[in-house]
């Protein structure tokens, strides 16, 4: 059930949603390791705080293609549709976070 809303979000592409999860997990990664683990709070009263936003992690295409195997030309289309639709933002040439509007 959960995949067929995920099929139907990302319009059949389910290596979008690869791409958007594996640039999420790169974002969330530090703040989960040096803030989450080590606090008492939960995690959505950090978030809901911004203390997320000093320790995002960016990643880029070639990191992506690397992390999930799927060719890096491949990752950079997924990209593209990923920045239109407005849930990941590109800072720069090759830096990618995921945008708020995911949680939407």
């Amino acid at each position: 059930e959960h995949l067929i809303r995920v099929h139907a979000a990302f319009d059949g592409d389910i290596l979008a949603a690869v791409v958007l999860g594996t640039i999420a997990q790169h974002n969330a990664r530090r703040f989960y390791d040096e803030v989450v683990a080590k606090s008492d709070e939960p995690m959505d009263e950090l978030i809901a705080r911004g203390e997320h936003l000093a320790h995002r992690r960016p990643c880029n295409a070639m990191s992506v293609s690397m992390a999930t195997g799927i060719p890096r030309e491949t990752v950079r289309r997924k990209i593209r549709w990923l920045v239109q639709r407005g849930w990941v933002e590109q800072v720069g040439r090759d830096k990618l976070f995921i945008t708020r509007d995911v949680a939407k």
